[in-house]
């Protein structure tokens, strides 16, 4: 396995680590991935195989977290003025996502290789 099968534009950035893009389903868009230098493409693999896999309900429980983090936000300051209307009003959790960025996934070198 090749780092070019797992990511989109992959190649190796300034600092020598293998970077691209993969697909991140809750976002459902690709997101910047970067791996450090001991990565292998096997381990990065089965990293992007686990997010694609996390369980709705954890997503869920993020948002609805992220949720309670944008009311207080909303109450506590006058930046709901800057917001669009529709995100004060979010009944589903995971309308949320819909606002939020994924910047860049770092894989980090597994601490058990296996």
């Amino acid at each position: 396995m090749k780092f070019e099968d797992i990511l989109t534009d992959a190649g190796e950035d300034e600092f020598g680590r293998m970077c691209g893009f993969a697909p991140f389903p809750y976002f459902q868009r690709d997101i910047e991935v970067v791996c450090d230098e001991a990565v292998t493409p096997e381990y990065a693999a089965r990293s992007l195989q686990w997010l694609a896999e996390v369980d709705e309900g954890l997503i869920r429980e993020i948002c609805q977290y992220a949720c309670y983090y944008l009311q207080d936000l909303l109450e506590a300051t006058s930046i709901g003025e800057l917001l669009d209307e529709d995100i004060q009003h979010i009944q589903d959790p995971l309308e949320i996502l819909r606002y939020m960025e994924f910047g860049t996934l770092q894989i980090d070198e597994p601490a058990d290789p296996d």
